[in-house]
């Protein structure tokens, strides 16, 4: 089944839901957290992890900036930064908004090494 995580339909129907990498495609996290809230059963967990803030800064700020560069703007026109890179300082008043308790919200920092341009055209090709 698919849908949009922003849309979940699923009413105390489960014990776990984990999202691994996924949620940072999204950029307003809020209806997604309350989806997941009525989805819990009572005493269910969830365990969200994704891109958070500053992940791969260096990088999509140079994306980002393409679109204004020369010719290539008229590519882009009207293109937003499909990105929802959040902190702990924004995810906790979210997850009491949503009815869910954190045990734990952290941001843990990673480098974003590529192995030469193989590697980091091969980071785009999968992201």
């Amino acid at each position: 089944m698919a849908m949009d995580a922003r849309s979940l339909t699923f009413e105390n129907e489960c014990d776990i839901v984990f999202s691994n990498a996924t949620l940072h495609w999204v950029v307003d996290h809020r209806p997604v957290l309350q989806g997941i809230s009525r989805a819990l059963t009572n005493g269910g967990r969830c365990l969200l992890q994704m891109g958070g803030k500053g992940n791969a800064a260096a990088v999509t700020d140079i994306v980002q900036s393409v679109p204004i560069i020369g010719k290539w703007g008229a590519y882009f026109k009207g293109m937003s930064f499909p990105y929802g890179f959040y902190e702990p300082d924004n995810y906790i008043p979210w997850l009491k908004e949503a009815g869910l308790t954190s045990l734990r919200a952290e941001l843990i920092p990673r480098d974003m090494v590529q192995n030469g341009p193989d590697g980091l055209a091969g980071w785009f090709r999968t992201t």
